[in-house]
């Protein structure tokens, strides 16, 4: 038999990335020592309970405790994390990294507020460090604040111009605030800086789906994934630009891998269902929307795709009842309505229809397609003069 990689390998070489830069964590503890080679056979509660036992007989070690913090980090025990990180800052309060990671643990628990002092603690003792200043910028995002993260990452690029991390994350800020075409700008300056980053990769091809050059989008998330990203959301975003190129079949390879590796992307599942539409597989689509809705059962989108892949297949009352529905749970989504109204058109109920189109119209002033449906319904039940004004307020 050939070598094999440990089986928890991965997580051991993400807790290395995790110390880089730290003072040398565990140095002369057996019990750390045994953490980490627990933790790379893949024995996650071995290492754990070592990690921990660590801490115990040396109390007073502020690595040891911003180890264990880090070792919890990487096991997915974020919750957890946070006590030893906040005890490694109150024995040692000035090691940057510390300040860091007790920011990167807050905010991934959704409480921004109490990171961004975390932060700012950090590059007061490290001001010269890239991800700090990244870290700043996404808590500041997160907190609704985007012009102030673009203005801190645009002031760490006046010191710090060749950090291709805080090229990356101005292009973030920059898409979130609908300037598309300079995100883009800044994308390509990180990756001139770092080529083989695929995390940037990835957010070039986001951008440039936006910017409507699907082609070289997906050329992008192809590079991103050579580069070893492999994560759910990128294989959506490739699933998007393949079907946007028309290449449906790849498009939905792509979405049942994402689904694949994370099942609960409610977003993933409409694609695919959208996907499988627009190959005309409207009965595997009808079928795979069914399956869904057992996992989403208020999910509006999932309803209103059914009803329409249901539609195709000409069962125009089935289709009705998923509208019904979608309505029960959101009465003023636009979208429902206008195709509920179209439903009716299709079976001959004239005077409802137009009753739902007037609505739709209501919700949609701009709406075209509700003036056309409401006029079909006129001509349909022989006001045929109204019907003409209503057509020509449509081309108006």
């Amino acid at each position: 038999m050939g070598w094999r990689w440990p089986g928890g390998m991965k997580a051991y070489l993400e807790l290395r990335g995790r110390l880089a830069g730290l003072p040398r964590v565990g140095r002369g503890s057996s019990q750390w020592q045994a953490a980490l080679w627990h933790l790379a056979w893949g024995r996650l509660e071995e290492a754990e309970t070592a990690a921990r036992l660590a801490t115990m007989i040396e109390t007073e070690r502020h690595d040891l405790a911003a180890g264990l913090g880090l070792l919890l980090l990487t096991l997915g025990k974020a919750a957890e994390a946070e006590e030893p990180l906040a005890r490694a800052v109150a024995l040692c309060g000035t090691q940057a990294e510390y300040w860091f990671w007790l920011g990167e643990v807050r905010l991934g628990l959704g409480r921004a507020e109490e990171a961004l002092p975390a932060y700012d603690q950090a590059l007061r003792l490290r001001p010269e460090w890239p991800e700090a200043w990244v870290g700043k910028g996404r808590c500041l995002s997160r907190l609704g604040r985007t012009e102030e993260a673009l203005l801190h990452l645009e002031a760490g690029l006046a010191a710090m111009p060749k950090a291709a991390a805080l090229w990356n994350n101005r292009g973030l800020c920059l898409i979130r605030l609908g300037r598309v075409d300079e995100g883009v700008a800044s994308y390509r300056r990180a990756l001139a800086l770092a080529p083989r980053r695929g995390e940037i990769w990835a957010n070039l091809g986001v951008a440039l789906l936006q910017q409507g050059a699907p082609e070289e989008a997906y050329r992008c998330f192809v590079r991103a994934r050579q580069l070893g990203q492999q994560d759910p959301v990128l294989l959506n975003n490739t699933g998007h630009a393949l079907a946007t190129l028309g290449r449906h079949q790849e498009a939905l390879a792509c979405f049942r891998q994402s689904l694949a590796l994370d099942p609960d992307q409610l977003e993933v599942a409409q694609n695919l269902a959208t996907c499988l539409m627009a190959t005309g597989a409207w009965r595997e689509a009808s079928q795979w929307l069914r399956q869904a809705l057992q996992k989403w059962p208020e999910a509006v989108p999932l309803l209103r795709l059914l009803g329409a892949a249901l539609e195709a297949r000409g069962r125009h009352r089935a289709a009705l009842a998923a509208y019904n529905r979608a309505l029960a749970i959101r009465p003023d989504d636009p979208e429902a309505v206008g195709a509920k109204a179209a439903c009716l058109l299709r079976l001959g109920e004239y005077r409802q229809a137009y009753a739902w189109f007037l609505r739709a119209r209501a919700l949609e002033p701009g709406n075209r397609n509700h003036l056309w449906g409401q006029a079909a319904c006129l001509e349909r039940m022989g006001r045929h003069s109204e019907a003409l004004e209503v057509y020509n307020r449509s081309l108006a």
